[in-house]
């Protein structure tokens, strides 16, 4: 029996899941992205294959303005 040898992983996102796949077949179907990570991320380190990055999309993180600070309001005195 000839011993198989993973060359790639990838993350898809599929509605609220992450699926990851080794060599195009599906490996995995986790809810968060933080544990698809984690399973690809081992394989990387036991297998030392490459790993694909997850696609960009749904939120995204934007630096925000500085928000003026309110005016100060008269005291009554």
């Amino acid at each position: 029996m000839e011993k198989q040898t993973i060359k790639t992983v990838n993350l898809e996102k599929h509605g609220r899941f992450w699926a990851v796949r080794a060599d195009g077949e599906l490996l995995a179907l986790v809810l968060y992205k933080k544990g698809a990570l984690a399973v690809r991320d081992l394989l990387v380190r036991l297998a030392g294959i490459p790993a694909n990055e997850p696609p960009k999309g749904g939120r995204t993180t934007r630096r925000t303005q500085k928000r003026a600070e309110p005016s100060p309001s008269p005291r009554a005195t």
